[in-house]
């Protein structure tokens, strides 16, 4: 359940997106963690579609990692999927995007955590 004080803060990461200023944004997500706020589900495809508009496909794949692997150990969200592999085709890494394609659920050969 998210609290109102995480609910806000998603909420201004949201606005901050939607007006594309995906920097301020991301800097929200760090900084309720530093507050030792717990993001949610919806922080973190805030923070990774926030990632796609940015074309930052490397901090998309931080985030992520960090999602899964540490936060909610389950399969990731596919808009967190979709978003992610977006910002690696905005940022010309085709690679990338198709290494995301492994996190869907259902994908032949899915590992839970990726560390490269």
């Amino acid at each position: 359940m998210e609290s109102c004080e995480v609910a806000a803060w998603n909420r201004a990461m949201q606005n901050l997106a939607k007006a594309r200023r995906w920097q301020p944004a991301l800097e929200l997500l760090h900084a309720a963690k530093k507050r030792a706020l717990q993001p949610t589900l919806v922080s973190y495809l805030i923070a990774i579609g926030a990632c796609e508009q940015g074309r930052n496909w490397s901090l998309a794949l931080v985030l992520m990692q960090e999602f899964q692997c540490y936060e909610y150990p389950l399969p990731p969200h596919v808009n967190a999927v979709n978003a992610a592999i977006s910002a690696c085709d905005k940022g010309g890494q085709w690679r990338r995007a198709i290494h995301f394609l492994a996190w869907l659920p259902g994908v032949p050969g899915l590992n839970s955590c990726h560390h490269d």
